[in-house]
């Protein structure tokens, strides 16, 4: 159970860090595919367009993202915040949730999901049973 919080927490900031990033990790690609245009969206419309094409060099990043933030208005950085968030407690949300089971073979005991008993582990998350199972 340890192991999922901390999978929980680590996919929580990757998506804080870039909206659909942590449901990228956990496989929910059309949330995914959502939070990234979410986050396109609220950038292109809240961001002057002075910053967005402006040529920028790598040595001058962080100031220009300093710039660019003091110039956007109350409302922008509220905006990219709550979408920010979202992803973030979305992603965490996600990662905590076990699969649904719509197998009718074994499953795992660790992650649920279904298993070629045969093998003697989870192809999934490599948890290894006591001993194989005869089929």
């Amino acid at each position: 159970m340890l192991g999922t919080r901390v999978r929980a927490v680590v996919v929580g900031i990757c998506s804080l860090l870039l909206p659909g990033l942590g449901q990228a990790l956990i496989r929910r690609w059309v949330r995914a595919l959502f939070f990234v245009g979410l986050f396109i969206t609220t950038v292109a419309v809240f961001v002057p367009e002075s910053a967005l094409t402006a040529d920028v060099p790598l040595d001058g990043l962080f100031a220009h993202a300093q710039d660019v933030s003091q110039n956007m208005s109350d409302w922008g950085t509220i905006a990219i915040t709550v979408v920010q968030f979202g992803a973030m407690m979305d992603a965490y949300v996600q990662a905590l949730q076990r699969p649904t089971q719509t197998t009718e073979g074994p499953t795992c005991p660790r992650c649920g999901r279904e298993v070629e008993p045969t093998h003697g582990f989870c192809q999934w998350c490599t948890y290894e049973f006591e001993e194989p199972a005869d089929n």
